[in-house]
């Protein structure tokens, strides 16, 4: 969902209310940051679609997590390991 930012607004909009619901943010942040793993930190990937979903997380994290009262967004980066390897890459500034 948050590839498709902001065509997935209505269906993050549910996705935070279920996660309100069921309590299940970490898990949910466990799951983020596999996918990104596993679809962005892999060679050959541009850094401008690494940086360009990374920005898509921010604005998915903002809808599930308003208030950042779950820490998701910085759990999802901790977990998913996306920063050092960004600025780890040959073509970082």
């Amino acid at each position: 969902m948050a590839k498709d930012w902001p065509d997935s607004l209505s269906a993050l909009c549910n996705l935070a209310h279920l996660l309100h619901e069921t309590r299940q943010h970490a898990r949910a942040a466990r799951q983020l940051a596999s996918s990104l793993r596993a679809r962005l930190l892999q060679p050959g990937t541009d850094t401008a679609r690494i940086l360009q979903q990374f920005a898509n997380v921010v604005h998915a994290s903002r809808v599930l997590d308003p208030l950042g009262a779950h820490s998701l967004f910085s759990d999802v980066l901790a977990l998913s390991k996306l920063c050092p390897y960004v600025s780890a890459r040959p073509d970082a500034v």
